[in-house]
């Protein structure tokens, strides 16, 4: 005999402390996915940082460096942050037709940004202009040297403000939640970004080039930069994925009771 299908959680009310708590065997499995996901962020940080302690300026003939080194572009380490991204731009585009509808605009913008994110992470096109500018700006001579941080900067606080109201109606945790993750992953892809222009102008002005320029200080600040842009999106997918089953999204994140994913969303 079948056993019914449980009823369908809901999601908290807007300004709620706490998200109301999931099955055993859906928590269980959404920790597993970022146990595994975190896993392996940590061991492409770990083992770019520990090649740079170990090996200093040898890194430059390090056999097969090239392909773990979170610093480095199309490699194994850039692909899977695109590819973390990517998902939790899927993710906050199925959110967008669970959640209430006056947040249903707010979410897709957040699934396109994070979907140029996960592009730009491979095609690096924020690099493009960026040396450029700060020749036009005369601001290339140490922290500003990779000068894309000031229009990221003016985008971030004009999304800021749009936001604002879309982010004044999530609920209390949701809220807190983001804004923590979001702070972490900007403290690695702007505040470390700027810090290590410095030490990277140091150490061979805009010219930099590990091979003859190395410099331990910048090489360790760009493995910090990525290990936060890690944890900040590993956070947003961690959110993303309880937010998504508390309003009902089960036809993506509850494999434990399959014949309840036909249920429609509340």
């Amino acid at each position: 005999m079948t056993a019914p299908c449980s009823p369908p959680p809901q999601a908290p009310p807007a300004g709620a402390d706490a998200p109301a708590p999931m099955p055993a065997a859906v928590s269980q499995m959404h920790r597993r996915i970022i146990l595994v996901a975190g896993l392996i962020s940590a061991t492409f940080v770990l083992a770019t940082a520990l090649a740079h302690v170990i090996y200093r300026e040898g890194t430059n003939t390090l056999p097969g460096f090239g392909l773990y080194d979170v610093d480095s572009e199309a490699n194994v380490p850039t692909w899977y942050a695109s590819t973390l991204l990517q998902v939790c731009s899927l993710l906050a585009f199925i959110i967008s037709f669970h959640d209430a509808p006056a947040q249903r605009t707010g979410w897709r913008g957040i699934a396109l940004l994070l979907l140029l994110m996960g592009m730009d992470e491979v095609a690096g096109l924020h690099n493009v202009p960026s040396r450029r500018l700060s020749e036009v700006t005369g601001l290339g001579q140490g922290y500003l040297m990779n000068a894309w941080v000031i229009p990221a900067a003016v985008v971030l606080i004009v999304l800021g403000l749009v936001y604002l109201p879309f982010v004044w109606r999530l609920p209390r945790w949701l809220k807190r939640a983001l804004i923590m993750a979001g702070t972490a992953y900007l403290m690695g892809a702007v505040a470390f970004e700027v810090v290590g222009s410095r030490f990277e102008y140091e150490a061979g002005g805009v010219d930099y080039d590990a091979a003859r320029h190395y410099s331990f200080r910048f090489e360790m600040t760009a493995v910090a930069e990525e290990a936060y842009e890690h944890i900040g999106v590993l956070a947003t997918l961690a959110i993303f994925l309880r937010h998504a089953f508390l309003l009902n999204s089960r036809f993506v994140l509850d494999f434990t009771q399959p014949r309840c994913l036909g249920v429609p969303a509340v």
